[in-house]
């Protein structure tokens, strides 16, 4: 019986607690029991409250990166990936990331399952821009742009510097060279967007940085 209920998800890459309701004609009580059993079980993985994927499809998944990145958008929606795990893909960061890190409309918030921790940052909606679309087997999602990951990470920590100093700002530790002057370009059109000042002080002098290294 359960190999018969699970069949049809075992293609999905994800699944909610409705989608298995629907596929059982029972009372509440046996069908959490089921849920509880098939958890035990290991035949399906739980991702967040309500969201599962079966065990036959990670077993078949041969890019669980790619997963997971789309998975991030399907735990909290809407969001993007940004911030540190996106600088350390396209080596601004030097420092190994082990959290998908994303930005959201939504409260800020941490969700952890078997494939990863996931943090989800809070931005207002007005910055709520800068991402490209992605696809994981015809299922969308978005990442950020190099600098408005960027401008991401620097936003959600501004207040942990004092005047964005050439001094703090190397102690980052980013790697400028992979930061173009289109990057720069696209990077100030955020720090205008933000009406910052603090944000500009830190322009300024990363822009100063980036130049130097040219």
């Amino acid at each position: 019986m359960t190999q018969k209920i699970l069949e049809k998800f075992n293609t999905l890459p994800c699944f909610s607690k409705q989608n298995l309701k629907l596929s059982q004609d029972n009372s509440n009580y046996s069908f959490d029991k089921n849920i509880q059993n098939w958890l035990a079980r290991g035949i399906i993985k739980q991702l967040k409250n309500g969201l599962y994927v079966s065990e036959r499809y990670i077993l078949a998944e041969k890019d669980i990166t790619a997963y997971s990145e789309f998975i991030a958008s399907k735990l909290v929606y809407p969001s993007y990936l940004s911030c540190e795990y996106v600088l350390q893909k396209y080596n601004l960061l030097t420092e190994a990331i082990y959290t998908i890190t994303s930005v959201t409309s939504k409260t800020t918030r941490t969700i952890k399952n078997f494939l990863a921790k996931f943090s989800y940052y809070n931005l207002k909606k007005e910055l709520i821009t800068g991402f490209m679309e992605f696809s994981y087997k015809n299922n969308k999602y978005w990442q950020a742009t190099k600098a408005k990951a960027l401008f991401d990470y620097i936003y959600l920590r501004k207040n942990n510097f004092f005047n964005f100093s050439l001094a703090e700002l190397s102690e980052l530790r980013l790697n400028t060279d992979e930061f173009s002057k289109n990057d720069l370009r696209e990077l100030k059109k955020y720090i205008q967007l933000s009406n910052d000042v603090k944000m500009q002080k830190f322009f300024t002098n990363f822009q100063k940085l980036c130049l130097s290294k040219s």
